[in-house]
């Protein structure tokens, strides 16, 4: 795993998506946002995080499936 990796959590709902970035590093979680589900607002705060914590950090994201799986 790269030292300079940012890690991505996404509360996946119909209605709105919550956004999480952790720190391995120092262990710590920032940048705690809820947006409303569009993939150009997701790329936008993918964007900034990056920003914020380094701009050449490699970006890992998850997100949590529903009752539907990953449909």
């Amino acid at each position: 795993m790269h030292h300079n990796t940012l890690f991505v959590g996404m509360d996946v709902h119909k209605e709105s998506f919550t956004l999480c970035c952790y720190c391995a590093e120092s262990e710590k979680f920032f940048r705690i946002q809820k947006i409303n589900p569009d993939s150009s607002l997701v790329i936008k705060y993918l964007k900034s995080a990056k920003d914020f914590y380094d701009a050449n950090a490699h970006v890992l994201c998850g997100y949590e499936a529903g009752c539907l799986g990953y449909s």
